[in-house]
């Protein structure tokens, strides 16, 4: 990160939380290394995993209706108390992205606090 500050290369972050398996202390650990290391990023993107339709991901189970049946992507259960549910997740984004924003704000672009136009609801 350094050696990019100093080439003058600059540094965005994408951040995605909550693929199955990863737990909500992972998503803290990224918070605090960006926060950490915020003098050396530009811009950071903190962005909750959706499970995309046509995806097979273990351990999930999509939640499909005739309401989103034009969706591209779905809200999913877990049935392992161990993996986190889509609204766990985007909870966890969301506290993530609000504790960036009260840390350092100048890292969180408006265009990157857009809702996914993909999801139905």
């Amino acid at each position: 990160l350094k050696l990019c500050q100093e080439s003058g290369i600059r540094v965005h972050f994408f951040c995605m939380f909550g693929f199955p398996g990863t737990t909500r202390e992972d998503a803290m650990k990224t918070a605090e290394y960006i926060l950490k290391y915020s003098d050396y990023i530009d811009s950071v993107d903190a962005f909750p995993y959706r499970l995309v339709k046509h995806s097979a991901v273990p351990g999930i189970t999509p939640i499909i209706g005739s309401q989103n049946d034009w969706a591209l992507e779905f809200e999913y259960e877990a049935p392992d108390a161990s993996i986190l549910s889509s609204k766990a997740v985007s909870g966890l984004a969301k506290l993530i992205e609000d504790t960036i924003w009260e840390e350092c704000p100048r890292l969180l672009h408006p265009i990157y606090r857009m809702l996914s136009p993909w999801l139905s609801s």
